[in-house]
């Protein structure tokens, strides 16, 4: 229960306790800055797992290509004479 009696700065001393203050704030920011590190490696986490599918994609699209080029090649160059060219 809360103590509804008014002392006057002059007649006594308050009930201030700067020690309990100091450490409830110093929680607070204490809780405050490992919530904002905790959403920012979220965030970079999240950011890194779209540039490594993205450059994962790309790979397999340039390997395809690669492939594609080499076999068309490969084809385009065979020299071998009647049915024996035919694969």
């Amino acid at each position: 229960m809360k103590d509804r009696s008014f002392k006057h700065r002059l007649f006594g001393s308050d009930n201030f306790d700067k020690s309990a203050l100091t450490r409830q704030a110093h929680r607070d920011v204490q809780h405050d800055h490992s919530r904002r590190m905790s959403q920012l490696a979220s965030g970079e986490t999240r950011e890194l797992d779209t540039l490594v599918s993205t450059a994962e994609q790309r790979d397999a699209t340039k390997q395809e290509l690669r492939d594609k080029t080499r076999d068309d090649f490969q084809r385009a160059t065979d020299r071998r004479a009647g049915p024996a060219r035919r694969r």
